[in-house]
């Protein structure tokens, strides 16, 4: 294992002196080295360098899951810029809006991407360099190819204290934030998770998230290089091609969000015989909680532990974690715990930042050598969300006697109905026990009697139906009459994060601009 300087720059160019020729991912069946990636990014890097590209400039990058991205990443590591990642598929409008706010000075993505930036250029006058990774690149846009051909290579020499990456908030309470996530914190963080779960040079992991979000590199490719093995990149999830993939490369874990493993699981009841899943040793679950239900299904089928854990991208983003070997029994519902890291230390507090009684529900805060430096160019927000060293998460949660977390849910989510809080989640986890559920979001409406009115959105499972009387009658036995849901009401979908979170504060805006319309 890797035990050098902490910088991506710096680990990925040992791994690759280590073993040149031993393949780091694959892609569409193809292999990309250790040594290959390597090369790649010096190259690129040494022709950022002549573009104008300096130490501590933000570098956009606007792609799918491809190797390019993941090159893209380790060049601007490697020239001491600082790595911005976005969706491919942004509008105008968000873009110009990370191009203003990160003051970026180039911009590497697809055709698509490009032309849209094109559009906003206006929006900021430090933007200097553009370049194009697929199609044609014309006028003043460079091409990848041509800085992938570039004869000399360059290493910045980053520290561990220098920003690796500023990656922005999901901006479900505003305007999206950036976290600067330092080099050697975000090497931390990722090794603290491979360590936990007792990665090995011979782990093999498939590719399921964005890597517009912090999960992936944070859970597959930094702790797998560090390990010296490899995964399988893809640049969409879809279950079916997911299983086959295990099946193929033999894959040791996964990880994924509960939606993720929702729809594998559909997909493996329809051909049970079809999978197997021997090798596997665990499935990391992040983003959200998981339906105790699914995860028991899951683990039956499977034969594996489904681990969960939790964090933010302020946070590094790995918090809590549930043991692999789970020695001390299963906690049901836990998002783990924080016990098995000296360095981290974690309060749970009421509104006035007393701490709680054991048990009792509050804001989790944490001390970890990992959290974000701040937010890019908003010192009150950071002062706001790190107060003496302490970062506050805004998850509501509990702590169980044995040190084990609950995420409750988030601050804002909670309901305020007839002067009780109401969370959410709690009301969500007993409606994903009906099994025509896909997904389920409790959401708190304005009612003139209530202060709010607990409200149920449900997408169905394909050909499944569902009344609400059913929903209503699940909850009767299992809820105080002020939690049931006031209304059942059956939707297509939910806007989501590309990690996959429920956007409920963009969801909730939508129908209260419906209901708005409806009284005038």
């Amino acid at each position: 294992m890797y035990k050098g300087k902490k910088t991506l720059s710096s680990l990925l160019a040992h791994q690759a002196e280590a073993f040149p020729n031993k393949v780091l991912f694959y892609f569409h069946g193809e292999s990309y080295t250790y040594g290959r990636v390597n090369e790649e990014a010096a190259h690129v890097a040494a022709a950022l360098k002549k573009l104008g590209i300096s130490k501590g400039d933000r570098v956009i990058i606007g792609m799918t899951n491809s190797p390019e991205e993941l090159i893209a990443f380790a060049a601007v590591a490697r020239a001491g810029a600082i790595y911005i990642p976005t969706h491919a598929k942004f509008q105008t409008r968000e873009i110009a809006y990370y191009l203003k706010d990160s003051e970026a000075r180039a911009v590497i993505g697809t055709q698509e991407f490009i032309h849209k930036v094109e559009e906003c250029r206006g929006e900021s006058d430090k933007l200097h360099l553009l370049i194009q990774v697929d199609g044609n690149a014309e006028g003043a846009i460079y091409s990848w190819a041509s800085l992938t051909k570039e004869p000399d290579t360059w290493d910045a020499g980053s520290s561990p204290d220098d920003p690796l990456a500023i990656y922005y908030t999901s901006g479900t309470t505003g305007k999206p934030k950036g976290a600067i996530l330092l080099n050697g914190r975000f090497l931390n963080n990722s090794l603290r998770l491979g360590s936990s779960l007792h990665y090995t040079e011979k782990e093999v992991t498939v590719n399921t998230l964005p890597y517009t979000h912090v999960f992936a590199p944070i859970v597959e490719w930094i702790p797998m290089m560090f390990y010296g093995s490899h995964f399988v990149l893809r640049d969409a999830f879809h279950p079916r091609s997911v299983l086959e993939e295990m099946n193929k490369y033999r894959a040791t874990f996964i990880a994924g969000v509960p939606a993720m493993f929702m729809a594998m699981l559909e997909e493996i009841k329809r051909a049970p015989d079809k999978y197997d899943f021997t090798e596997l040793r665990f499935a990391f679950v992040g983003a959200a909680p998981m339906p105790l239900q699914l995860q028991t299904e899951l683990e039956n089928i499977m034969g594996a532990p489904f681990i969960q854990g939790s964090g933010q991208t302020e946070s590094g983003p790995l918090l809590t974690l549930e043991p692999l070997e789970r020695t001390e029994g299963i906690h049901p519902g836990t998002c783990g715990t924080t016990k098995i890291y000296e360095d981290i230390k974690t309060r749970i507090i009421d509104q006035d930042g007393y701490d709680v009684p054991l048990g009792d529900i509050g804001e989790l805060i944490v001390q970890s050598p990992d959290i974000m430096a701040g937010y890019w160019r908003r010192p009150e927000e950071t002062r706001r969300t790190i107060v003496d060293g302490w970062l506050h998460t805004g998850d509501l949660a509990r702590e169980d006697e044995d040190g084990y977390f609950y995420l409750v849910d988030r601050k804002k989510d909670m309901i305020i109905t007839r002067g009780q809080n109401v969370y959410p989640v709690e009301i969500e986890n007993i409606i994903y026990n009906l099994t025509e559920v896909k997904e389920v979001a409790v959401i708190g409406l304005p009612d003139s009697i209530r202060e709010e009115s607990v409200e149920a959105f449900i997408v169905l499972k394909e050909g499944r139906t569902l009344t609400e009387k059913q929903v209503k009658d699940c909850c009767r036995d299992k809820l105080t009459d002020y939690k049931r849901p006031r209304h059942v009401h059956f939707v297509d979908g939910f806007p989501k994060t590309v990690s996959g979170k429920i956007r409920k504060a963009q969801f909730k805006k939508q129908l209260l601009e419906k209901l708005n319309r409806k009284l005038r």
